[in-house]
């Protein structure tokens, strides 16, 4: 049966003024599987929908885990990389560049570790931080920055170990 057929058995041509107008006709077995599929759609629906979002809420607090330690991952990966190759690079490397030209600029081979330890501190500090706190703003606002700030270091570092070694 295809749906012009249902939807004229359900429907009868009653002549009304001289018009021919159509009067709905409830089908008794369609009324009754509609019903059922009707109760089963209800017993389906929690009692109270928002309850598992609630717990799952409450269970991760920290927002974006997974990607926090992705990029703590990556930082040991990186002072790992950096601890292997300094017998490679020079032993004093332009690491601060803020303060004036000349050997002041220049740090240890090991001092690349600097930037990124302070990035992966930086993260861990955001992380317990918004923990702790109530607005989901904040925790987005602190867990992005330290974001920004690791990929701005492993920036710098590869930067800086491209400069010493292709120059």
């Amino acid at each position: 049966m295809n749906i012009q057929d249902t939807f004229f058995t359900n429907f009868s041509k009653v002549p009304v003024n001289g018009k021919i107008t159509y009067i709905f006709n409830p089908v008794p077995c369609q009324l009754g599987k509609m019903k059922k599929t009707a109760q089963k759609k209800i017993t389906n629906i929690p009692k109270n929908p928002l309850s598992k979002l609630r717990k799952d809420i409450e269970k991760y607090k920290i927002l974006y885990i997974h990607t926090s330690l992705i990029f703590l991952f990556i930082n040991i990966c990186l002072i790992i990389s950096i601890l292997v190759i300094s017998n490679h690079i020079p032993p004093q490397v332009p690491l601060y560049y803020g303060l004036p030209r000349g050997e002041s600029q220049l740090g240890s081979s090991l001092s690349l570790i600097l930037p990124i330890s302070l990035s992966s501190i930086f993260v861990a500090i955001n992380s317990i931080i918004s923990y702790f706190t109530v607005s989901s703003f904040l925790k987005k606002v602190l867990i992005i920055g330290s974001y920004f700030t690791v990929i701005l270091s492993i920036i710098t570092v590869i930067q800086i170990i491209s400069l010493l070694i292709f120059f």
